[in-house]
This record gives structure tokens, sequence and C-alpha cells, in this order.
């Protein structure tokens, strides 16, 4: 299952689990880029998609009340998963793969993941 935004999820039902750990600082711009884009349409009344793969401008970051508070809440949720699934849930194998090595290697850490599932 993909972990998004919302509640954690409990590791209970699952033998094993892959969790794919991107660095978080590139996580985080990667986030506000989506999470600003969305919140420029919606107050143009654009319709929108919630894309992926817009860019804000750099005012956005700097001086900007909502991204302090979004990048507070974002460090949180970012640490709370790591502990979650990686830290404290040594009940069950978890594979940690990073992000950035899957698009370096991605046939590499394929192969890591699958044999770690085998």
């Amino acid at each position: 299952r993909h972990q998004s935004w919302g509640k954690p999820q409990s590791s209970k039902g699952f033998g094993s689990a892959i969790f794919i750990l991107r660095n978080p600082y590139d996580s985080a711009i990667a986030e506000w880029h989506r999470e600003a884009t969305n919140m420029i349409l919606i107050k143009q009344k654009i319709p929108h998609n919630e894309s992926h793969t817009n860019v804000v401008a750099s005012e956005y970051f700097t001086a900007n009340k909502e991204w302090d508070h979004f990048l507070h809440d974002y460090v949180h949720w970012w640490r709370i998963r790591l502990q979650k699934w990686v830290i404290h849930e040594t009940r069950h194998p978890v594979h940690v793969v990073r992000y950035e090595d899957l698009q370096q290697d991605t046939v590499g850490e394929v192969v890591k993941m699958l044999n770690f599932l085998n």
C-alpha cells in the first residue's frame, strides 16, 4: 500500500514491508510544489487535477507563513513515518529503499526488493 498524508496505517496484517524513503528535504520541496500549485489554482478558480509536476516561484518559499506551517507539519509527518515503519516496527522485516538509489539503479534496487520478498 502507498502511505500518504493521512493517519499512519498499521503494519499489522503484513508479513513484511518495503519502505521507500526519499531525502526529507527533496520530498518536502516536491510536496510543497504540488500543494502550492493547487492552492494557486484554487484561488484563481482554475480547474486542476492535483498535478505532481508543477513548480512554483521562489517567493512561495520565502517569508510565507503557509510554507512555514507546511514545513513544520511535513517534518513531523516524515519523522512519524520513519519511526513507525523503520525504527519501531521491528516485529516484521522492513526493507528500506532510498528513492534516490531507486532512481539511479532501478533494476538493481528492484532485484533487491524481489530478493527481500522471496
